[in-house]
């Protein structure tokens, strides 16, 4: 009877100690999520945000962060992305802080030059390799995909183009649209391709007589209008065309697919970290990225890859560094009139 009684009170203490352990882990979680909230609560009540993200995602990310949290306000400074690097390192310059938190093409140099503060979102986890900075300084808030659209009225589906070296063939010649400063494409190609071969394939496309057009969405809405039935633009140029009516198309299957990395990162001078941190975390969430692909952008989270067997291909922090050698390069080899 003793030993039934003790095996009793023995498997009763175990039970109780589980309980008790489950529930201080999950209190160490809710600490952890209070102490950001309150931080956050005794901050100035703003982030200030510079982005290259347009009006049409900009806005309704931070209304929906904003919902979320209502004692916050999210500033929004919309530049391009040249305009937003200048813009930083000019204010780097002065002790006071300009930025909280910011989101670009070039955020690589930012963190290069010492700009941008150490932050992993625990969101990170949830992104494709390639998509995030292994030193914590960014993630990939979205990527503009660079691809070949194409006008259906002029080219069906079967005689598209399916891969890049399909270009090369003589019946595309002066049927290409191009925007003049696609260095980062160009040099994302030639890190994938490998210099040989890349280098023999530029050669070789700058013997097609590009039609050249600046601006991606010009160049989108020429191709839709028939001045040349394909053309190099973003994803999304595509997507919202698609949503008119437009009669056009994107190549799928080429192999790869250049993703920019559009980083989110804080500034290393903020004084708002606990907001700054709760924004860039929504930001990266499930909850913002649906914000973003409902633009047209492409996320690099892993539970949001919709397209097929899409061979994305993350533009190389080497390229972003070394960005204006590469234009230069192209420029050369082009000469683009």
């Amino acid at each position: 009877m003793m030993r039934k009684t003790r095996g009793f009170v023995n498997r009763w203490l175990f039970l109780l100690v589980t309980v008790v352990l489950s529930f201080s882990q999950a209190g160490v979680g809710l600490c952890a999520d209070d102490s950001l909230f309150s931080e956050a609560r005794r901050e100035r009540g703003t982030v200030r945000w510079y982005t290259a993200l347009n009006v049409n995602g900009s806005k309704p990310l931070a209304d929906a962060f904003e919902k979320k949290y209502p004692f916050l306000k999210v500033d929004i400074n919309r530049l391009s992305n040249e305009r937003i690097m200048n813009r930083i390192f000019a204010e780097a310059k002065s002790a006071a802080p300009q930025f909280d938190v910011t989101s670009f093409a070039y955020l690589p140099l930012l963190a290069e030059k010492g700009l941008l503060a150490s932050y992993q979102s625990p969101q990170t986890k949830a992104y494709l390799e390639g998509f995030f900075d292994p030193k914590s300084h960014w993630t990939t808030m979205y990527s503009n995909l660079i691809v070949l659209g194409y006008n259906t009225r002029q080219i069906s589906a079967a005689s598209a183009p399916k891969d890049w070296p399909d270009l090369l063939a003589s019946q595309w010649s002066e049927k290409i649209g191009m925007d003049p400063e696609v260095g980062i494409w160009y040099g994302a190609m030639l890190h994938y391709m490998g210099k040989e071969r890349g280098e023999k394939f530029f050669r070789s496309l700058a013997q097609q007589k590009i039609q050249w057009r600046r601006g991606h969405s010009l160049l989108a809405q020429l191709m839709t209008a028939g001045e040349f039935p394909l053309a190099l633009v973003y994803a999304f140029n595509i997507s919202q065309l698609q949503q008119s009516g437009a009669p056009v198309k994107w190549v799928t299957s080429a192999k790869p697919i250049v993703a920019t990395t559009s980083g989110i990162g804080i500034s290393a001078k903020t004084d708002a970290q606990a907001s700054s941190k709760l924004f860039i975390d929504f930001a990266l969430s499930l909850e913002g990225q649906k914000v973003i692909t409902d633009t047209g952008r492409f996320s690099a989270r892993k539970d949001l890859q919709t397209i097929g067997d899409l061979k994305t291909y993350a533009v190389p922090d080497a390229v972003v560094l070394n960005l204006e050698k590469y234009l230069q390069e192209f420029t050369q080899l082009f000469r683009p009139k």
